[in-house]
């Protein structure tokens, strides 16, 4: 599971606890990470030779996609972000929302190999019951 959550090996050998979102999520009240396979939406962009993020990558890509054109790249940045924030609202099932919380301190989240867990980062206080 540390793999596939992008957490330390050994970060959750002390024990961890999952809490399961139970507020809704609204539009602006989150961040978009990408997947586990980029650490906290970071990626290491080799032409540049620096980490950028996932979201900066996605808007230049759509911007590319659009030929430059503004209007047309915000429209698929929200269209993508309003499938994001229904995402974030399953409350039921393999598409749940949680957080998993170890019980000691991380000091390492590499890339997952694994680079399928969805990741946000909410923006708000939001309400989560204890499952685990």
């Amino acid at each position: 599971m540390e793999r596939t959550l992008g957490f330390q090996a050994g970060a959750l050998v002390g024990g961890y606890t999952i809490y399961a979102l139970v507020s809704p999520v609204a539009g602006g009240e989150f961040e978009w990470k990408d997947r586990t396979r980029y650490s906290d939406g970071w990626h290491f962009d080799a032409t540049i030779g620096e980490y950028v993020q996932r979201r900066d990558e996605l808007r230049a890509a759509l911007g590319k996609k659009n030929s430059w054109h503004e209007g047309k790249t915000d429209q698929e940045i929200s269209a993508f972000m309003e499938r994001q924030r229904r995402l974030l609202n399953v409350r039921g099932g393999p598409g749940r929302i949680v957080k998993v919380v170890p019980a000691q301190k991380v000091v390492a989240f590499p890339d997952s190999p694994f680079f399928d867990v969805p990741q946000w980062r909410l923006t708000v206080p939001k309400a989560f019951v204890v499952m685990r």
